[in-house]
């Protein structure tokens, strides 16, 4: 029985730490330049750098975000709650860096990018801090 559990959650870690290996969202330095063009990074990788601004309760954590291709379209979730509140004003910005690679999505340079709250992060809860 032990071992049927262990290989069990084995199979599930080694499966959800897979799933995602094609779109990787991290921190990026904050630059005060708007252009956000995709990087060629090495021989597989390409990036695309987003500044977000607004108030410091509403700033999506990379390690929070989830993204998606679908057909044409790269989906972003910034797993931030909605509020009825202006996000677009504050004092407060993050930059955040997609990482995509190139073998899975060859034509990367032609994705549409759109916000919308995914699937694969509605049941998860989201932190946030009162300011």
């Amino acid at each position: 029985m032990k071992k049927a559990f262990f290989t069990i959650i084995l199979t599930y870690s080694t499966v959800v730490s897979a799933q995602n290996k094609d779109i990787e969202i991290v921190r990026d330095e904050q630059t005060s330049d708007n252009k956000s063009v995709w990087v060629k990074e090495g021989k597989n990788k390409a990036s695309f750098k987003i500044n977000f601004r607004g108030g410091c309760c509403d700033m999506p954590l990379p390690e929070m975000m989830n993204a998606e291709v679908v057909n044409d379209t790269l989906y972003i979730d910034k797993a931030v709650e909605n509020h009825s509140r202006h996000d677009d004003i504050g004092i407060c910005g993050t930059s955040v860096k997609i990482i995509i690679d190139t073998k899975s999505y060859p034509d990367y340079k032609k994705l549409i990018l759109f916000y919308k709250k995914l699937e694969s992060t509605k049941k998860r809860r989201v932190p946030h801090y009162k300011g």
